[in-house]
């Protein structure tokens, strides 16, 4: 198994095609695009350089947003949920996300029982990534 906190998958589309598929692929699945940071333009201008192209994109489903921050605000620090599009050093384009572990939100929120549910929300956004490479 493997025990690495992060799901990255490399795509053989462009950088500017993979944010497409990812953002087109997040609102199919009922996410809104909440922003897109775009790192490399952020660093240029503040005179950093910086090579290969780096996108975040910030995604919500705002069913399941209200649905947890009813329970518990404190869920908020867990949203919105990011994916990463960027081009690695030989410029294969990765599309990536960080997992949460569905058993560390239980020890976190023991009395809500919010694991299921952000076992199905890792779900979801793996679906999303696997639908756009």
């Amino acid at each position: 198994m493997n025990s690495s906190p992060f799901y990255i998958q490399k795509t053989h589309k462009s950088f500017s095609e993979a944010i497409e598929a990812v953002k087109e692929n997040a609102a199919s699945a009922g996410f809104n695009l909440v922003a897109e940071h775009n790192i490399r333009n952020t660093f240029e201008r503040n005179n950093l350089h910086w090579e290969r192209n780096y996108t975040i994109l910030s995604i919500c489903n705002p069913v399941k947003s209200h649905h947890a921050l009813s329970i518990d605000k404190r869920l908020g620090c867990f949203m919105p949920k990011n994916i990463i599009v960027f081009e690695d050093d030989d410029g294969i384009v990765n599309i990536m996300m960080m997992k949460s572990d569905p058993n560390k939100m239980n020890e976190l929120f023991p009395s809500i029982g919010i694991g299921e549910m952000s076992a199905k929300v890792m779900s979801e956004l793996i679906s999303i990534i696997e639908k756009s490479i």
